[in-house]
């Protein structure tokens, strides 16, 4: 078996061209584990439109573990395949949707970007695949408008979504570059109202990143507070620098990540954090 792998890994870097009659008959009559090993191997080959047929056969007829293998390969095979896409995302099947959008994540592709953001648009669907939908656009950030800030807000909003998962998608945001249009702060409304801290925190960040003082005002205070009563103690300049940071004022988080390793210098394995902070700021920069 190990032989196996190891020939299956040289083959990935090889015109398998001589080789694919036989990779396709191991399709066939191969082992589970020969069948898996055949379509790592077909993911690259140099004749895609001769092997996809056999792919979506073999889709077609398998399942579990196989069929997810064989789906994979597809979605990496180069040149079309958007029906067979197209199909899965609009299944009910969420390990293969969520497959599918992990391949075409990895891909940083678009060719189904009109099936993925019906899945985003529906809140039943959308809170199952939050997580991977989020990865989604994170690759591909040209793709995503208004509409797309609008949808991830509006599961944001669930309260059956876990609360890390609501920060999470509340926290990504700002890359995204939102527009401070009525909409957007409509939908911050009910998540800068929350009765979790953290919660409202990612949605003041949110609307101070839009350029919205009264959020950055009401965002900063606590952390202003603290330092005045800590002005001794790293932590808090760390704790305010990681704010400041998020809501993009680098300039100052890099004074207060600054002044908590002057204060912490005694103990610098205890500001690891700290130091990676300071290193963001100076990458964002």
């Amino acid at each position: 078996a190990v032989i196996a792998v190891i020939v299956a890994s040289a083959l990935e870097r090889m015109d398998t061209t001589a080789v694919t009659t036989h990779l396709l008959r191991m399709l066939d009559t191969g082992s589970d584990e020969g069948r898996r090993l055949a379509l790592r191997v077909l993911a690259y080959t140099p004749e895609p439109e001769r092997v996809r047929p056999a792919l979506v056969a073999l889709y077609d007829r398998s399942e579990g573990t196989l069929r997810e293998a064989t789906l994979r390969t597809l979605i990496e095979l180069p040149g079309e395949s958007h029906a067979l896409l197209a199909s899965v995302l609009e299944g009910q099947d969420p390990k293969l949707v969520d497959m599918a959008l992990a391949a075409l994540t990895a891909a940083r592709s678009t060719a189904a970007i009109e099936e993925v953001r019906a899945i985003l648009g529906s809140v039943g669907r959308g809170t199952r695949h939050a997580k991977s939908l989020l990865a989604f656009f994170q690759a591909v950030p040209g793709a995503v408008r208004e509409e797309e800030i609008l949808a991830f807000l509006r599961l944001a909003n669930e309260s059956s979504l876990a609360t890390d998962v609501r920060i999470a998608l509340i926290d990504a945001l700002p890359a995204f570059g939102p527009s401070p249009s009525a909409a957007v702060k409509k939908q911050l409304e009910p998540i800068v109202a929350s009765n979790n801290r953290k919660i409202v925190e990612s949605g003041l960040v949110m609307l101070s990143v839009m350029g919205d003082r009264g959020a950055r005002k009401e965002l900063l205070s606590s952390y202003d507070d603290f330092v005045d009563r800590n002005s001794r103690w790293a932590p808090a300049y760390a704790r305010r620098a990681e704010i400041l940071r998020r809501i993009r004022d680098l300039d100052d988080a890099i004074k207060d990540y600054k002044r908590a390793l002057e204060l912490g210098r005694e103990d610098p394995a205890a500001q690891a954090d700290t130091y990676i902070g300071l290193a963001r700021c100076y990458a964002l920069k």
